[in-house]
This record gives C-alpha cells, structure tokens and sequence, in this order.
C-alpha cells in the first residue's frame, strides 16, 4: 500500500512533466501559427483577406489561396479533348495511332485532376479529392471518374448557366474520347 502511494508521486512527477513539454510545444505552434497569420494578412489586400474569414488555420488560408489562384487548365483541356476528337488514323499504322491517341489520353486524364471545382471558402475539404471548398457529394472530378455516369449530369435540357453549359460540351467529348480509346485499345 505505501508502494502505491510513493509511486503516485513519481507518476504525478512524469504526466507533469510531459505535461510541461507537451504545452510548451503546444506554445510554439501557436506563436509561429500567429506569425504566419500576420505575414499572409499582411501581404494581401484588405479584400483578399476578407475572402479567408472562417478559415481558422493559416495552413487552411494558404490552401484556399493556392486553390483560388493556382493557373486553371480548363482551357487547355477542352483544346486537348478537340484534338482528341479531330484525331484521324490516315495513313498512319495502328500502332502509332494508338501511340498518338495514347499521349492525348494521358494529357487529358492530368489535366482532368486539376478540374475538380472549388468555391466559396469555407474550411471544409473534399474527401475524393482533398481540395478545399466543396464536399465530396459536389465533387465534380468524382462525378467525371464515376463509371457510367459520363455525360448524363446536365441532361435536363438546354437551358442552364455557362458553366453547366461548358461542362456538358466537356462531358460530351469526354465521351466521345472513351469510346474512341476503347475502341483503339480493343482493336490493338
């Protein structure tokens, strides 16, 4: 029994001291997270700094900076997927067709990760793709890499916004270029 009362102590004595080393780190993260906050504060506009309200860490303000201005490839994309779509075989072999059309498939499946939509800042992160602004029910390349469902997002009609409109041209040659690449790749 007095065993256990001197050990309480010496436990008392090691929980405090990681205690101790614990907060302190805990102190330091929180004086370098403030300076970080003041220099991404600092070096922007006052309206730019308005867009990271809600955002609680600077890692998660850097985040969203980066997404909202990182160089969007949307319009190579869509200029990659008519050259998919303009591609013919000719005189070409089989083999360098495929070769061809190959290098067009892997262009667009790159450029196709960089897609996945964003929005309004809000802290809360994708879970398909862990891009921040939008849920992963929203997630617009999880809808795009969804087996069978190419195509058939905006089919209610031909009214809608440019973006709906741009993304259902996309979707369409998206299409077009699978069967063509599965028609190459079975023939091959």
């Amino acid at each position: 029994m007095d065993d256990d009362k001197s050990a309480l102590p010496e436990a008392f004595e090691v929980d405090m001291e990681s205690y101790q080393s614990d907060l302190g780190i805990y102190e330091t993260w929180l004086r370098e997270e403030k300076s970080a906050k003041a220099i991404l504060f600092a070096s922007m506009e006052v309206d730019l700094s308005l867009s990271l309200r809600g955002l609680a860490t600077s890692h998660l303000m850097w985040d969203h900076l980066h997404h909202s201005y990182e160089i969007r490839n949307e319009a190579i994309y869509l200029v990659v997927v008519e050259e998919a779509q303009t591609l013919r075989q000719l005189d070409s072999t089989v083999e360098d067709f495929h070769r061809q059309m190959t290098a067009i498939w892997h262009r667009l499946y790159g450029l196709g990760a960089e897609l996945c939509g964003g929005g309004a800042p809000s802290g809360v992160q994708c879970g398909y793709c862990k891009l921040y602004g939008h849920e992963e029910k929203d997630c617009r390349k999880k809808q795009r890499e969804r087996p069978g469902r190419r195509g058939r997002r905006f089919s209610q009609g031909s009214g809608g916004s440019s973006t709906q409109q741009g993304t259902r041209s996309v979707s369409a040659a998206e299409q077009e270029v699978l069967t063509m690449f599965r028609r190459l790749t079975t023939a091959a």
